[in-house]
């Protein structure tokens, strides 16, 4: 029997959690982590693209949510309603368990702009450069992405990617976010996905 490549394996351990990520955002997001220390990923919900994330990442990933589902999403809040406040961080810590447990994922249950400024304070107590990579997922109206952007690029080292999702017309608020924190020759959009990233 044929052993399944890296690509295979992002996939297969990925997409058993629930989430919206296609499989080219997720592989995207494998390659983008390979050559990446520390990883800030708001907006995680179940992990689907955390696992992705920590397939390739050799260090670490503080996966930023208050796991209390997108206001503007019907299927979170519904989830949240049937099966109570805590549960999607229940599925999200028992999907990245082994993760969480090594100390390779670090959960930091917190609204995003909260988590920017504890972050930001850690970083300069421990004289810490910053992030490799900044992945923005969580709210996806124009205030909240621009806002999340504006917080985290200030977290991000020399030199350290800064990309998102939901780059695409379903999500107005994010394209018009994106089109206003990023000028035109700086902005880039991966082929096959809906992954945006600063140049």
């Amino acid at each position: 029997m044929k052993e399944m490549g890296h690509q295979e394996h992002v996939l297969a351990h990925a997409k058993e959690i629930q989430g919206w990520m296609s499989d080219p955002e997720l592989l995207w997001l494998a390659e983008q982590a390979a050559s990446r220390e520390t990883i800030i990923e708001v907006g995680s919900w179940k992990g689907r693209s955390t696992k992705a994330l920590v397939y390739s990442c050799k260090g670490r990933i503080l996966a930023v949510d208050h796991w209390n589902g997108n206001h503007g999403n019907k299927v979170t809040q519904d989830e949240i309603h049937a099966r109570g406040k805590d549960a999607i961080y229940f599925d999200f810590c028992k999907n990245l368990e082994r993760e969480i447990v090594s100390g390779q994922v670090v959960p930091f249950r917190s609204d995003s702009r909260t988590a920017a400024l504890a972050l930001a304070a850690f970083f300069r107590g421990f004289g810490f450069k910053g992030a490799d990579m900044v992945f923005i997922d969580a709210g996806h109206e124009k205030d909240d992405v621009l806002g999340d952007i504006k917080a985290y690029r200030e977290l991000l080292a020399p030199g350290g990617l800064l990309c998102g999702h939901d780059y695409e017309p379903g999500w107005p608020g994010v394209v018009s976010a994106v089109n206003q924190a990023i000028p035109p020759e700086k902005l880039c959009k991966m082929v096959n996905g809906s992954i945006w990233f600063e140049r």
